[in-house]
């Protein structure tokens, strides 16, 4: 459960980033906090703005390789190439944007969405840069991103053991995402982001041995990716996972801009 401080945060988030509704626009959301939710129908209803609620006006629901959308005017699935539930959230409210532009005349087929969606990817998020052996990574860098990340992984993954490499920036709560990470690692690996808030190699080290796993501390960001990948050998996979800092380093030096071409 969240503290009420932290609820009061979520909604004030929440009504900063509702502050891109235009008067009479069109939008579409999907909230897990009520508190968040309150604040976006708030600003939306004082703008005019015509807002789908995900649950309410529209629904999704994942299927093996992507989601079933169903709205106004549509029943679909669609195909995600890079399975991770946040992406079919996120690829949700997209159908969502298109489906809400018709009610201004505007319309785009099914068809067009779905190779758009089909077609999209996503360096850094669920992202596998090689298949034997297996090496994922993935920017979530906070708790709810890591629960969302657990998931993806259980159900692409069943049964797989990780080496984790992480580092975190030190205004991040990166002993919830360790607690969460931990039933599923064999091995980590704590380093730290070439940034200058990056919090200390020792500290993360600090909090997976809280969490019961087995640590090294390598502040370095290219011996801790070194050791991680040696770690990893066998039957262990290897996920880097945390800052966005660390994953852009990482991404480089194991595959260049491959993949990077359409951004």
């Amino acid at each position: 459960t969240r503290r009420s401080s932290d609820l009061k945060k979520l909604a004030k988030i929440a009504w900063e980033k509702a502050g891109i509704l235009k008067k009479g626009g069109l939008a579409a959301t999907v909230q897990k906090y009520p508190e968040a939710l309150r604040s976006i129908q708030k600003t939306a209803a004082q703008k005019g703005a015509l807002l789908w609620t995900g649950g309410k006006d529209f629904k999704f629901t994942l299927t093996r390789d992507g989601f079933h959308w169903e709205g106004p005017g549509l029943s679909e699935k669609f195909h995600l190439p890079q399975m991770a539930d946040y992406q079919a959230g996120n690829a949700a409210l997209a159908v969502a944007g298109i489906q809400l532009l018709k009610t201004k005349g505007l319309v785009l087929s099914p068809a067009v969405a779905q190779k758009a969606i089909s077609s999209t990817h996503w360096p850094g998020r669920m992202e596998v840069l090689s298949r034997h052996p297996l090496i994922v990574m993935d920017g979530a860098h906070n708790p709810e991103a890591v629960e969302v990340l657990v998931s993806s992984l259980l159900k692409r993954y069943p049964g797989r053991k990780w080496v984790v490499l992480n580092g975190f920036l030190r205004d991040k709560d990166y002993q919830t995402c360790v607690n969460l990470l931990a039933p599923f690692t064999a091995a980590a690996v704590a380093t730290e982001p070439d940034n200058d808030r990056s919090e200390k190699a020792g500290l993360v080290f600090k909090a997976w041995e809280k969490a019961g796993v087995s640590a090294t501390a390598v502040a370095d960001w290219r011996r801790a990716l070194w050791l991680a990948q040696k770690k990893s050998k066998g039957s262990l996979a290897l996920l880097i996972t945390g800052s966005l800092y660390l994953l852009g380093d990482c991404r480089r030096e194991l595959a260049g801009t491959r993949g990077l071409a359409r951004i």
